[in-house]
């Protein structure tokens, strides 16, 4: 009998005993080891199993750990088990557990060929449960059982031994059999659409393990693997019990290693974490959603919702912590502590709580871990404290393609790099309606490089698309920056820069504007800016000066609007106004 690959249908049950369990889903049994061909052993040898354990007086979702015994019968009712395997411990959270059936006891040779097949569980000393589940299996594909088979097909007709060959009305198919060379297999059927063993053997010779596959234009013998270091996740019932599933099968992954990798692939649906449970990462194992927009994990109530890890990916999916509204709480989508993991068209939200992030990358020094940002979108919002959508802390990641929104707080920043060396590339960063401070980048120390980052502040009290303070050295190329005042006492500034920090500006726009007169494109206290080949636009001061310890100077770049007010040093070269008259320099306009 030729091998099959097996598919498992769980119906949606609710099993009466002392404690009732309830499945759902469609199971692949994926041929578990290291690249083994689907059918070189006509069976798998682990089946991935997950189920809903609750208690049958009170529909109650149960907790802990359970003994659990997993039984295979040919019958719905009796019969002698063909397979049984118990495991002692088996964690069940929030009524929800997986297992690998056969991570113990081997299943027989042939098992999975018997039809029909009924599964059987019994926790601990209770009776079994009924009724038992029957396994339902379609076939996938034609396998070579064995290669000595090949030619001995279920649908050839063996002339020496069949009675169909004997008695058919045209004999001398069975004369035509007895002299092949193919040792009393006939090369044809008396049937429409079937193929013979003769016609097989003429495909090309066959390996254990290999597969019919038509390519197009001819069949061909090709070797399948089947996964087995990808995990499948599904949703299984409400959110919660779905993200119990997602961390069950996160936790079910031991043997992960660099040079063993695994991944789980997520289903479109909610997956919900709740307290005190957290989606922390493990090296070597990526975790793959269907999409930013279907595949959702959310954190209720927890500090953090994902931890991320090195070498490991998060992507295709989207992060969010809805906070617990509590001034004191911390709510943070994705935390990176001390590591350095690759985030891949992900979405990562956070809100309602007094420090919010979206996103949150920090040290340790001097470790300064490095993660890999790409195609992100981080948003953050409704903080009474501190709202930032991307926190880089002793951490210096490589961002590209990623996008920074924060807003309605008391401090609101898109982008901090606090003591950090991030590589900012095709950034957008975008802060709105902070009480006291809103920022688009906000740099504390540390040395940033800024290509091609839009960076806007506006609707909040101070505004200031970039700030940068406490000795930072910051160099800027293709800076978009706007900042607005709407309100009376609100001030807006473009570039700002205090204590001595060091900023280079190439090629870019900055543009500030106001209801009153309170904003320039360029404030500098205590520091050094250097402008090349850019445009400042403002009307109060195209550059204000704070203190007589500030340096400031601007070369073939356009001035648009107020003058230059003093303290310290603005020297010019080579500028324009608004109206082209140029400046030879060291006067500005």
């Amino acid at each position: 009998m030729n091998a099959k690959q097996l598919w498992i249908s769980v119906a949606a049950v609710v099993l009466s005993a002392v404690v009732t369990a309830g499945f759902t889903g469609a199971i692949q049994i994926p041929w578990d080891g290291d690249s083994q061909p689907a059918s070189a052993v006509g069976g798998p040898s682990k089946i991935h199993f997950n189920g809903v354990l609750t208690d049958p007086a009170t529909g109650n979702p149960l907790n802990g750990f359970f003994g659990m015994t997993f039984r295979f019968f040919t019958t719905e009712t009796e019969g002698t088990a063909l397979w049984s395997e118990t495991q002692d411990s088996v964690r069940v959270n929030k009524g929800v557990f997986n297992v690998f059936l056969g991570a113990s006891t081997p299943f027989p040779a042939l098992l999975f060929e018997q039809a029909p097949l009924f599964l059987e569980i019994q926790v601990g000393s209770d009776l079994p449960m009924t009724p038992r589940q029957e396994m339902a299996r379609v076939p996938a594909a034609f396998f070579a059982d064995r290669a000595d088979h090949a030619n001995n097909s279920d649908n050839s007709t063996h002339a020496n031994n069949s009675d169909r060959s004997t008695n058919s009305d045209r004999s001398d198919r069975s004369t035509n059999s007895d002299n092949s060379d193919r040792a009393g297999v006939a090369n044809d059927l008396d049937c429409t659409g079937c193929v013979s063993a003769g016609e097989l053997g003429t495909v090309g010779p066959v390996v254990a393990g290999q597969v019919l596959f038509f390519d197009g234009t001819s069949l061909v013998w090709k070797t399948m693997y089947l996964p087995n270091h990808t995990i499948l996740v599904s949703p299984i019932g409400t959110p919660v019990q779905n993200g119990v599933v997602l961390l069950n099968a996160l936790a079910g992954i031991t043997a992960a290693s660099d040079v063993n990798p695994y991944l789980i692939k997520i289903e479109p649906g909610v997956y919900e974490i709740m307290p005190p449970d957290v989606l922390q990462m493990k090296r070597a194992v990526d975790i793959e959603g269907s999409g930013e927009g279907v595949t959702h994990i959310v954190g209720t109530g927890v500090k953090e919702v994902v931890r991320g890890v090195d070498g490991a990916e998060l992507r295709f999916l989207s992060v969010e912590n809805t906070g617990n509204g509590s001034a004191t709480s911390t709510a943070v989508a994705i935390a990176n502590y001390g590591t350095s993991p690759r985030l891949t068209h992900v979405t990562a939200r956070a809100s309602n709580a007094g420090t919010v992030y979206a996103i949150l990358n920090q040290g340790p020094i001097p470790s300064n871990p490095r993660p890999i940002m790409t195609d992100v979108t981080a948003v953050a919002f409704q903080g009474t404290s501190q709202v930032i959508a991307i926190r880089n802390v002793w951490s210096s990641p490589i961002m590209n393609d990623v996008t920074a929104q924060a807003s309605d707080g008391g401090m609101v920043i898109a982008v901090e790099n606090v003591d950090s060396k991030p590589e900012m590339t095709d950034v957008t960063a975008e802060a709105s309606n902070g009480s006291t401070q809103t920022i688009g980048v906000r740099n504390v120390a540390g040395a940033p490089v800024m290509n091609r980052v839009t960076a806007r502040a506006t609707s909040g009290g101070d505004n200031a698309a970039v700030l940068n303070v406490s000795g930072a050295a910051v160099t800027i190329d293709g800076l978009v920056a706007l900042a607005e005042g709407t309100t009376a006492s609100a001030s807006a500034v473009g570039v700002e820069t205090h204590d001595s920090a060091t900023v280079t500006i190439h090629g870019s726009s900055i543009t500030a504007t106001s209801v009153q007169d309170n904003y320039a494109a360029i404030l500098n206290d205590t520091g050094l800016i250097t402008v090349d080949t850019s445009e400042l636009i403002a009307t109060t001061g195209t550059i204000v000066k704070g203190s007589l310890g500030s340096t400031t100077r601007i070369g073939a770049s356009l001035m648009s609007g107020g003058p230059v007010g003093p303290p310290g040093t603005v020297t010019c070269a080579g500028v324009h106004d608004e109206t082209y008259t140029f400046f030879t320099g060291p006067a500005c306009p």
